[in-house]
């Protein structure tokens, strides 16, 4: 009887079996769909930076961010990057510090860029970015903290440093800086160095919290060649100590100068010239020698 049986008893085992593995697939590929859907797409800021490092007041600056999508199966759609700006920057006239991304495939990374401008009335040591940051799934919330402020008391408004010349004839540098903070700074002075050497020094003297001021630098080079060139304000601390700050370093080009007479420019490059001048030398000869003779017929004819 039980041998006869075993046969349907065994299938039917087999067949529970199957239905109960299957039920419980079922029920892990959902949970694990629900997951996913949870999940979604998560963009997240993996690094950033600001140019120079730090944001100095009164320079421009450029922010990036680098996003990656961390999902590694949904694709993030319609993304949006949106910075709120602290005070004391903003993004540089006609732009904004919103970008739209667009799409993001599972684990893909886009970089963004910003220009901004900064103003001179930072007084803190850091800047806080809001980032918000929208797709089809989901919003994310950054805060990007970048330092800002020098240790210097000075901010460059505008630098013109040439990078050409020619022999015997005065370089301009020319600087204009803003003093920073709330005390005056003592014994300012824009210096031009040559090669290492010190070639100008403007002595400025004091200059009080908020002051402006314009320099020009102004060296003659003798020989041609390439010289390497600084420029730095120089000013006395607290204590007494004298620092610096730099401003420009780099190479100047110079070239002879051809300091010849237009007239010898003129015998040495025009023919014609050569010509012309000759012409009038011998007609100026025999317009003397006439007036000789004249003048010496006349005196016979008197006589």
């Amino acid at each position: 009887m039980i041998k006869r049986r075993l046969p349907k008893i065994i299938s039917l085992f087999l067949l529970l079996f199957f239905i109960v593995s299957f039920s419980c697939i079922d029920s892990f590929a959902s949970q694990e769909e629900d997951l996913w859907e949870i999940r979604g797409s998560y963009i997240t800021v993996e690094k950033y930076e600001v140019s120079g490092g730090s944001i100095i007041p009164g320079n421009d600056f450029a922010l990036t961010l680098l996003i990656k999508n961390n999902s590694p199966r949904d694709v993030a759609r319609n993304v949006m990057v949106d910075i709120s700006n602290p005070e004391g920057v903003a993004p540089v006239y006609g732009t904004t510090s919103q970008r739209f991304v667009g799409d993001m495939s599972p684990g893909a990374e886009k970089e963004i860029t910003i220009d901004y401008n900064s103003f001179t009335e930072i007084s803190t040591k850091t800047l806080e970015f809001n980032v918000t940051i929208l797709s089809d799934t989901r919003t994310n919330y950054v805060v990007l903290r970048v330092p800002s402020g020098t240790d210097a008391p000075f901010v460059i408004l505008t630098d013109n440093f040439p990078t050409t010349g020619k022999t015997l004839e005065y370089v301009n540098f020319k600087t204009t800086f803003k003093v920073l903070g709330q005390e005056n700074v003592s014994d300012v002075e824009y210096v031009v160095m040559v090669d290492g050497e010190e070639k100008v020094n403007n002595r400025i003297g004091i200059m009080s919290p908020g002051s402006s001021k314009t320099q020009v630098g102004s060296y003659a080079f003798y020989q041609p060649g390439e010289y390497n060139v600084g420029t730095l304000l120089r000013y006395s601390e607290k204590d007494g100590t004298v620092s610096e700050m730099a401003i420009s370093n780099g190479v100047i080009k110079i070239t002879e100068n051809d300091m010849k007479t237009n007239t010898e420019n003129d015998l040495n490059t025009n023919p014609e010239a050569v010509d012309h001048r000759t012409l009038v030398m011998v007609l100026s000869g025999v317009l003397i020698l006439l007036i000789i003779v004249v003048a010496a017929v006349a005196v016979k004819k008197n006589r």
